[in-house]
């Protein structure tokens, strides 16, 4: 049994035992059985089942739930503990081990009638959790699987659930409670700790409170309403608001210079951001504001660019407010004895603008300014009185499909004519201070890098070295006549003669010495102590007995001889500084041929020829030398040892040669995959570790932190624990221990929370000034909200957990001191950031695009001619001179090397390294833009996640990307593109072996500290000959390498940068604004709410402004409903017609389309002719024709043509004359495209 006591249990050693069971009884009334230890039916378990089984659930379920449950009650078994007695305790606890146990290993039922035991269970299978190389599906790992865990907390939760409300007398409380942020049982269930709770009855009889569409006014109705308008500047506003969509009091709040006519745009602040935005307005609008302004300004009112847009009608002249502006807009509702109010303008607007199929409604939501695309969903839904109508409507065959959307959009946000306006912006104030900070002490922080190492060390330890085995307790003749014998023979006679004489000296040294065998003797020496001068001390002690000279070559080679026959064991740090360049091949040769010929034959001939691979076979030498044996009997120890002792002499060797070695098979399965950059990362450590990393002095306040974490810990993924104890340790309470010493109580005083607060506010950043010297500023820290409510949010979940355990949590249960503070400020901030970063990026895409491409093509220029050039000769490429190195890491081939000199200023470079960069630049830049997936998720890629799926239909074969999640728990699929599958295949073709197979690679997971299984990744490259996983600051160094290259520059001239999350933002902003549904959008991006996709969605301000215009063209004439309808093709085709028939010889007719000619065709009589300028010669033609046949017919006689041919002559001097008034307004004049009030005002009205 295992201790039962709290918090403090230790469940590393927990193994369920094998007792009770599940029973299929056959019956279908109780289809299985529950059975404890002793044989016994569990009612508890019986009474649940039979509920289950009248709720309708299959005999299928009964067994799923059933299976869960014994596994609950076999833990509780275990621990002592009855089924009814269980606390939350033991629920955390069954979580946790279920999460960190691996799965018990269960002995089939034919190797248990055979009698056999697990460990002698024949056939070993894969490694847990490596792929399966068909399917490309993970093996079942030595976890439980996170759905395994799901549904047991489901089963367990319902279960104990059932009897609470059953009324079972003993059961006290539920082991597994619902999660804090989904609590059925709470109100404000779903409330942001840092917002103030919003008032809300709770009660049996509270009344279910409907979602309501907004209402819109009827197109016949805003007419009526339009018409029982007083003044001009009533239509004018009216028409303003329904075709803008601002709010009233937006609207309301425009001065003169917001108005643009010519332009047909007018700027308002937004209520809620503050942003000035420019909206377009219909012609209409502009017409009566234009009438209007010249009424008023007749009168006497304020005239300026600063002045308001919309007066009283009265004297004294005062700004319109709402108030008045409602009221005006309730006498028009008296005449229809309706109640719109204005607010229903917008409304009206919204729906209008979303029902047209040819406005996107991304663009419908940045017109009205809504944070969410959810708010703007609601005007697409129909009301009851217009699904009435539509209904009632008959049916008609389906229409032209709407024209597309623009493809690209690669402009700036404004248009030409809009930057030359001035805007009224608001003031903003900036927090950043450039002036020195006197800089705060940061807590005491104990890092944990290296844990990882540490626990490693600890699990697999590296081998004793003793004092005695048979070859170092030999005699010294015995020792000398195995030198002599093969394979420690070498083949010179000269270097035998060396190390015998060598050999026999140290000998004679050693036995001087204290021990019982030449290893003993040895450490009794000075010589492990001074690696440097241990041949001089055996020099200056022969000289002193008289005996012959041996020099130091010999003893070195003697030394040699003793390491390699296994007489003397080396520690690694003696052998790092004093090696024998015949080392290696010395003992390859004499300790264990045969395990390094089998070596040999497992790795590729280019990875053990290079220098790489001899650095790591000198790394298995030294591990036989220190530990001895063979190459087979190397351990994970021996290897870190040595790694550890070397330090950065063999640092790189020593992970290919692991990476050799695991391989081979020859580590057990739960070794680590790689031991690249052991040392940095910390590994997964406990909660407790976690928090005593920054060292807090108050104990109580340091154990409830770590129990609310341990509490949590369950529900929350590593990286977020992690992220959580930072700031409930390090940020909030080591810095109140540092600034108020002595504190050791979770209730503050207002005065310490709030100054708190104000240090939090900014941190100290260090800056690297012009001269060299580093300065420390304070900058405010952008996410100081979130962290003011993750300790908001641990003072209220301690408050409710108080209630439900007051026994545990009562005790630390007290005021929060954070008030709720709004967070939506800052959420404005980033999303205007993020997409004013977008809009900046996105035209230049396509340049940065072509610069990765030329990047690549140079780079694979330079490694071409690196490669053709002999070692230590020059070469000129693309215009630049380089001077190959002499020196290869291959050794037998010095002309294989890639490293050059650019010249004359000798910068060294490798450029194979350079190649290799540019390419996953490249591959980088073009995968992020076809799919618009996380730099982690493409990091993750592997040669499984390229499927393909045959079309039922036409049996057409689509290539598929499946995209393992990074954020969310689905896996989803993308559409392969032809430029995407030609990418990838250049990934394939890049990264496969010489027989055709991408490598298998390891990756660290740095969230959640773990090595993940190999894997074909497709993002790997080769490193010193060991296959490695791209990280991502390689990714970025490699884009960084681009953006310099390509040199691109936002409208301020500054250099533009590119994030891997940039092309996320790009590629979705891309997709909705070239017609792609943003539900769409959200199935590929994989976001869980559609709301954050369009967080993504940068709009384009030019892009809605167009959409509008192009709206409101088409609003501005209200037609007949008949004429909504499909037309015909004879209709079609009339209508085409009449267009083309309406070009002439002089210009254009202007009759409408149906209309008759009502001059037979005599167009230079009739008044619709709109005479084309460059047609002036030929109208001139006309009319020195017609004067000379008037004078034939007078010459003739011919009465009647003289009148019809002046009737035209005076119709062509009057398009003359038209001509000339033209050009000449034109010179003088800039004509806004309004017509005159002379020509539209058809009668006065007397002001309200």
């Amino acid at each position: 049994m295992t201790d039962t006591e709290g918090p403090g249990r230790d469940l590393r050693g927990l193994v369920l035992p094998e007792v009770g069971g599940l029973v299929e009884t056959g019956d279908a009334w109780e289809p299985y059985r529950l059975l404890d230890a002793g044989g016994a039916v569990v009612w508890a378990v019986e009474v649940y089942l039979a509920e289950l089984q009248a709720s309708g659930n299959p005999a299928s379920t009964l067994r799923s739930y059933g299976m869960d449950l014994l596994r609950w009650w076999r833990f509780l078994w275990v621990l002592g503990v009855a089924w009814d007695r269980a606390s939350r305790e033991e629920g955390r606890d069954f979580a946790r081990w279920m999460q960190l146990a691996d799965k018990p290993v269960r002995v089939h039922w034919r190797h248990r009638q055979a009698g056999r035991e697990p460990e002698r269970l024949p056939t070993p299978r894969p490694a847990p959790g490596t792929p399966n190389p068909v399917t490309g599906k993970p093996t079942p790992g030595r976890k439980y699987a996170a759905s395994t865990r799901a549904h047991s907390e489901t089963v367990l939760r319902g279960f104990y659930g059932f009897h609470l409300d059953r009324g079972t007398d003993t059961v006290l409380v539920n082991p597994f409670p619902l999660d804090r942020s989904r609590r059925g049982s709470r109100a404000h269930e779903h409330h942001n700790p840092m917002d103030a709770f919003a008032p809300t009855r709770t009660g049996r009889y509270r009344p279910k409170v409907p979602k309501r569409i907004p209402k819109r006014i009827p197109d016949d109705k805003f007419n009526e309403i339009f018409a029982g308008l007083r003044s001009n500047r009533d239509r004018a506003l009216l028409a303003s608001w329904v075709s803008t969509g601002a709010r009233a009091d937006e609207l309301l709040d425009s001065v003169e210079r917001d108005a643009l006519p010519g332009q047909q745009l007018i700027s308002v602040t937004r209520k809620g951001t503050g942003d000035v935005q420019m909206l377009p307005a219909s012609t209409d609008s502009f017409v009566w504001l234009r009438i209007y302004q010249h009424e008023i300004w007749a009168k006497g009112a304020p005239h300026g660019r600063d002045e308001p847009l919309w007066w009283t009608l009265r004297r004294p002249w005062r700004p319109l407010n709402y108030p008045a502006a409602r009221q005006m807009f309730n006498r028009a509702n008296q005449l229809l004895g309706s109640n719109w109010t204005l607010h229903d303008l917008r409304h009206t607007a919204a729906f209008r603008m979303a029902e047209d199929p040819e406005m996107p409604l991304t663009h419908v939501q940045w017109v009205l300014a809504h944070a969410r695309l959810t708010t703007t969903q609601i005007y697409t839904t129909p009301s009851a009185d217009e699904g009435d109508r539509e209904r009632a409507r008959p049916s008609r065959p389906p229409g032209p499909a709407p024209r597309g959307t623009p493809a690209r959009f690669a402009r700036s946000w404004l248009q030409p004519g809009l930057a030359e306006h001035p805007v009224r912006r608001p003031a903003r104030m900036t927090s950043s201070t450039t002036a020195q900070a006197v800089p705060r002490p940061a807590p005491p922080i104990s890092l944990l890098t290296g844990s990882a190492a540490d626990a490693l060390r600890e699990k697999f330890p590296p081998r004793p070295v003793p004092d005695v085995w048979p070859a170092t307790s030999a005699g010294p003749e015995e020792v000398l006549d195995r030198l002599v014998r093969p394979p420690l023979r070498p083949a010179s006679q000269s270097a035998l003669a060396a190390r015998l004489r060598g050999a026999r000296r140290l000998l004679e040294w050693l036995q001087g010495f204290p021990g019982n065998s030449w290893q003993s003797r040895w450490r009794a020496s000075p010589g492990p102590a001074d690696p440097q001068t241990w041949c001089d001390e055996v020099i200056r002690w022969a000289d002193a007995c008289g005996l012959r000279p041996v020099r130091e070559p010999e003893l070195k080679a003697g030394m040699l001889a003793l390491i390699c026959a296994d007489v003397i064991r080396m520690h690694p740090a003696w052998l790092t500084v004093r090696r024998s360049r015949h080392f290696m091949l010395s003992m390859s040769a004499g300790r264990d041929p045969d395990g390094f010929a089998r070596l040999e034959a497992a790795v590729p001939p280019d990875q053990w020829t290079s220098r790489s691979g001899g650095t790591a076979r000198v790394v298995i030498c030294a591990v036989l030398a220190t530990k001895g044996g063979t190459v087979q009997d190397c351990t994970v120890g021996d290897l870190m040892e040595i790694r550890g002792a070397a330090g950065k002499y063999w640092n790189h060797a020593t992970m290919l040669a692991y990476a050799w070695l695991r391989a081979a098979g020859q580590f057990p399965p739960d070794a680590p995959a790689s031991l690249s950059r052991l040392e940095t990362f910390t590994g997964q450590v406990g909660v407790g570790d976690l928090v005593d990393r920054y060292q807090l002095r108050c104990r109580p306040v340091r154990d409830v932190i770590v129990d609310y974490l341990t509490e949590r810990q369950p529900s929350m993924d590593y990286n977020s624990l992690q992220g959580l104890s930072r700031v409930l340790a390090s940020n909030f309470w080591a810095d109140l221990e540092q600034h108020h010493p002595g504190i050791d109580s979770l209730a503050l005083a207002p005065e310490v929370a709030e100054a708190w607060k104000t240090r939090l506010a900014t941190r100290t950043a260090r800056r690297r000034q012009a001269n060299g010297t580093v300065t420390e500023v304070s900058v405010p820290r952008k996410d100081a909200p979130t962290l003011v409510m993750s300790v908001r949010a641990f003072y209220l979940d301690l408050a409710q957990w108080a209630l439900e355990e007051p026994a545990r949590w009562g005790r630390h249960a007290v005021r929060c001191p954070f008030p709720p503070v709004s967070n939506k400020k800052r959420q404005k901030g980033q999303k205007s950031w993020s997409h004013q970063r977008t809009r900046e990026r996105l035209p230049h895409l396509p340049a940065l695009v072509r610069a990765a491409d030329q990047h690549l093509k140079d780079a694979r220029a330079r490694l071409g001619a690196v490669e053709a050039t002999p070692a230590g000769a020059e070469f000129t490429v693309l215009g630049e001179t380089y001077r190959k190195a002499r020196t290869s890491n291959w050794t037998a081939d010095p002309h294989r090397t890639t490293t050059a000199y650019l010249q004359p200023d000798g910068r060294r470079t490798d450029l194979k390294a350079a190649e290799n960069r540019a390419f996953w630049a490249w591959a980088t830049i073009e995968v992020l833009r076809h799919t618009g997936i996380r730099i982690e998720e493409m990091l993750e890629l592997s040669h499984h996640s390229i499927l393909q799926y045959r079309l039922p239909t036409t049996g057409e074969v689509v290539p598929l990307l499946q995209i393992a999640p990074s954020k969310t728990d689905e896996e989803r699929v993308l559409l392969v593109t032809l430029e995407l599958a030609d990418v990838l295949s250049a990934i394939v073709c890049r990264i496969r072996g010489a027989g055709g197979v991408v490598p298998l690679v390891v990756s660290y997971d740095a969230a959640e500290r773990v090595w993940n299984p190999p894997m074909p990744l497709l993002f790997q490259w080769r490193v010193n000959g060991e296959d490695h996983g791209l990280s991502v600051n390689t990714i970025r160094k490699a884009l960084n390498e681009v953006i310099a290259t390509a040199q691109l520059t936002d409208s301020a001239g500054e250099l533009l940068d590119y994030q891997p999350h940039d092309f996320r933002r790009m590629f979705i902003t891309d997709a909705i604004m070239n017609g792609l549904p943003p539900h769409i959008a959200q199935v590929i991006a994989g976001h869980d709410d559609i709301n954050t996709t369009m967080h993504y969605n940068a709009v384009y301000p030019s892009a809605a402004i167009a959409a509008h215009q192009a709206f409101i063209a088409r609003r501005r004439s209200l037609r007949p409903g008949e004429e909504y309808r499909v037309p015909t093709s004879e209709e079609w085709e009339a209508f085409l017609g009449h267009f083309e028939r309406r070009k002439l010889s002089l210009g254009t007719c202007g009759r409408s389309f149906g209309s008759e000619c009502v001059h037979e065709h005599a167009c230079v009589r009739c008044a619709m002719l709109r005479v084309d300028p460059h047609e002036r010669p030929r109208l001139d033609e006309i009319r020195i024709n017609l004067i000379a046949r008037i004078a034939e017919a007078e010459r003739e006689g011919w009465l009647g043509e003289v009148d019809g041919l002046s009737v035209s002559l005076a119709a062509a001097e009057d398009k003359l004359a038209q001509l000339d008034a033209e050009v000449a307004r034109r010179s003088t004049v800039v004509h806004l495209g309004l017509p005159t009030f002379s020509q539209i005002a058809t009668r006065s009205t007397a002001p309200s």
